[in-house]
Parts: C-alpha cells; sequence; structure tokens
C-alpha cells in the first residue's frame, strides 16, 4: 500500500511547524515553563493522600529525603518510577534536591564532538539523518531559517540532544 500524498505533506508541515518553533527565542513565561529555581510542591497522589499533612511542603534546593518520604513526593515521579520505586529507592537511602529546573549545560565532551563532527552528518530526500557521528547533528548556528530542510535538522538535533547522565 503506497503512502497518501497528503500524509507526507502533513508530515512536512509538522516538520516545518516544530523548525520554526525551535528556531524561535521564546520567553519563558509564553511556553508555560517554570522559572529556574522554582520548586514544585509535594502534593502526593490519590493512594498516597492519606499519608500526607493538610499542606503540600515546598521541596527546596539542597533539602534531603528519606525512604520514608517517597509518599510525600510520589506526584513528581514519572509513574513507570513510582511503579518501580522498591527498584530504585531503598531501607537507608538519602536523596539531596538538586537545583529545580536548571538548565544543565551539556558536558565539555558532547560540545567537543559536536564542533569535531560539525558538517558531517547530512539528510537524504527523505529526511533521514546520515554520516552522524556524535554530539548535535548539526550546529544550531548554521541551519538557516529559509532552508528546505530545516525542521528535519532541528528534529534530528532535538533527538540527539544532550539528555544527562
Amino acid at each position: 500500500m503506497r503512502a497518501a500524498p497528503f500524509a507526507a505533506a502533513q508530515t512536512a508541515a509538522m516538520l516545518a511547524l516544530l523548525g520554526a518553533l525551535l528556531a524561535q527565542p521564546v520567553a519563558r513565561a509564553a511556553t508555560g515553563l517554570p522559572e529556574p529555581g522554582a520548586c514544585p510542591t509535594t502534593a502526593g497522589r490519590a493512594d498516597a493522600a492519606a499519608l500526607l499533612d493538610a499542606t503540600a511542603a515546598l521541596v527546596h534546593e539542597g533539602g534531603a529525603l528519606e525512604y520514608r518520604d517517597l509518599p510525600r513526593v510520589s506526584a513528581l515521579l514519572p509513574a513507570e518510577v513510582w511503579g518501580q520505586r522498591r527498584i530504585f529507592f531503598s531501607a537507608g537511602m538519602r536523596m539531596e534536591i538538586g537545583a529545580c529546573h536548571r538548565r544543565y549545560p551539556a558536558p565539555r565532551s558532547f560540545e567537543e564532538a559536536s564542533a569535531r563532527f560539525a558538517g558531517a552528518a547530512r539528510l537524504d530526500a527523505a529526511g533521514n539523518l546520515l554520516d552522524y557521528r556524535a554530539g548535535l547533528p548539526f550546529p544550531p548556528e548554521a541551519i538557516a531559517r529559509d532552508d528546505p530542510a530545516a525542521a528535519a535538522k532541528w528534529a534530528w538535533n532535538l533527538e540527539y540532544r544532550h539528555r544527562g547522565a
């Protein structure tokens, strides 16, 4: 069965929109993202409601949580982690809270790989990534707004961005 031309056009339009959105500097308030350092409250899940006080405490940078505190932070954990909490957390553990909503920089090794392999990655006619090695596939400053493949390049950069350890 052949793909409908409309589906290909719709996908191209969505990729173009993604590229345009990623290329624009957007005010943090307009995105709905919290300000750096704004820590969430620890209102729990419905099944943990009986274990919580009437008011939600704030998680704060430098604060410590122990195993007995897990029900307080259950709503802050992805469902997959909460469902397997006995694997991720153990009695006697102590977890220190880091900076909330901080944008952590990519490590030097990632930045060096991005610079070293800049210009090596390319796209085929269908937008598939070719010759990618490491780092960001396409240097953001080299993606022109009028480039017909800009959306696909931004999408590949999003896929291969640094995501932490």
